[in-house]
């Protein structure tokens, strides 16, 4: 993160003021994969690949895209599929799923890039 470590108590405040919509949305969506595959657009859109400020980090990266994806739910799906014997569905939950993050994560910089670069245009004329 950027900038200066803000205090202990604002890192709680910016954290929790993230993850309440994170975990309340993550309730709502029926499908871990859609809850991992926005939250990891949501890690992109919001300029975390860079150097954001501080707070941003906190609040979009640790509080809501932390609360809204589902690691460990995610990792209990793939055992569940494995103890059932179905190998072709666990790998192809971890392949599809890895690619979808990633490419989710990318998609989420490049729209965050292409929509700083207009406001830069704009505030130059």
């Amino acid at each position: 993160m950027s900038g200066p470590s803000p205090k202990p108590a604002m890192v709680l405040f910016w954290v929790a003021l993230g993850a309440i919509p994170g975990a309340l949305l993550r309730w709502a969506l029926a499908s871990t994969t859609l809850a991992n595959t926005l939250g990891c657009f949501v890690v992109g859109a919001s300029g975390l690949l860079g150097s954001p400020p501080a707070r941003r980090t906190l609040v979009l990266g640790i509080g809501f895209a932390g609360s809204l994806t589902t690691f460990s739910t995610w990792v209990l799906e793939l055992l569940t599929l494995t103890r059932g014997g179905q190998w072709g569905g666990s790998l192809g939950k971890l392949l599809g799923d890895g690619a979808l993050g990633v490419g989710s994560v990318l998609l989420g910089d490049a729209l965050y890039r292409g929509l700083r670069k207009l406001r830069e245009r704009r505030l130059r004329r």
